[in-house]
């Protein structure tokens, strides 16, 4: 009876080892088919340095998001990391091939003499499509007197 319970702790053992082991193989497939794949969603340009910006100074700029999938891409959510930095997308669904433009605007004055300085920002766009999911757009100001 005694050799029955160690068996059987034995196999269960190796079962839960077995289960894990293959999760993780298939985790790291999963994570490696990702890398090669282009992305679905191209931003242009990627990334954006409004450079030396007055303190209290508006500026804008604009960004591109092109749909390189076959498929209609749609875009659940615009938001950003600061109240400092807005974001409009001019619309939700891109269509294969097609591009919408996204407006970021940044408030240097938003938040008074501290946010003299280096200001990071992000943007990020939240998709539908489970491939995609968020992507995140980087924008810095260096905010001067």
């Amino acid at each position: 009876m005694k050799s029955k319970t160690i068996l059987l702790a034995i196999i269960v053992i190796f079962l839960v080892i077995g289960a894990g082991f293959y999760s993780y193989k298939q985790t790291a497939k999963n994570r490696n088919k990702n890398k090669d794949n282009p992305s679905l969603i191209q931003i242009e340009p990627s990334s954006f340095d409004f450079g030396k910006v007055k303190l209290g100074e508006v500026v804008k700029t604009e960004f591109t998001a092109k749909n390189l999938s076959s498929q209609n891409q749609k875009i659940l959510s615009v938001t950003t990391s600061c109240g400092c930095t807005k974001a409009e997308i001019e619309k939700k669904n891109i269509n294969p091939q097609e591009t919408a433009k996204l407006l970021v605007t940044f408030n240097s004055g938003a938040h008074g003499k501290s946010g003299l300085g280096e200001n990071d920002r992000r943007v990020y766009l939240k998709f539908k499509d489970q491939e995609i999911k968020e992507i995140e757009i980087k924008i810095h100001a260096t905010v001067i007197e």
